[in-house]
């Protein structure tokens, strides 16, 4: 039962990512001239905009990474009620385990974001959705810690 509301919860966290990211996608493209898609700076733009999104992101995920690792979290066997939900990293990893996912990770992102940088605006915008929501947990975390 715990494993078919992992994955539930995954695929919800997917879907909810997605839908931001298309809604997003289809926003900025309609506000955006077809004229300005010629200036080279909108393709940096969405660079940075992938980039800001993405740090924002590692910022507010990092210190959970940390909490979970810790010989408290594992005694009090809390890694049914506290994991990442990024599918590419695992339920509970650890920080080295984290990096390496995050590099190429953060490759794509950033080269896709530069080819459509509409995806870079809409991934921003939804990094500070998940920057908040991973503010949260980490301290319903540090709380359930003490």
């Amino acid at each position: 039962m715990k494993r078919t509301r992992r994955i539930l919860d995954i695929y919800d966290s997917i879907l909810v990512r997605l839908a931001h990211l298309y809604i997003g996608s289809l926003a900025v493209n309609a506000a955006v001239p077809e004229t300005y898609k010629e200036n080279p700076f909108y393709y940096v733009s969405g660079f940075l905009a992938g980039a800001i999104g993405r740090t924002l992101d590692h910022i507010s995920t990092i210190p959970g990474i940390k909490l979970i690792n810790t010989k408290k979290f594992k005694e009090k066997k809390m890694s049914s009620q506290f994991y990442e939900t990024n599918i590419f990293v695992g339920k509970n990893p650890t920080m080295k385990k984290y990096i390496l996912s995050a590099i190429p990770q953060d490759l794509i992102l950033l080269g896709i974001t530069t080819c459509h940088p509409n995806l870079g605006y809409s991934y921003l915008s939804e990094a500070f959705i998940t920057h908040i929501n991973n503010k949260r947990k980490t301290k319903d975390l540090e709380e359930e810690l003490k």
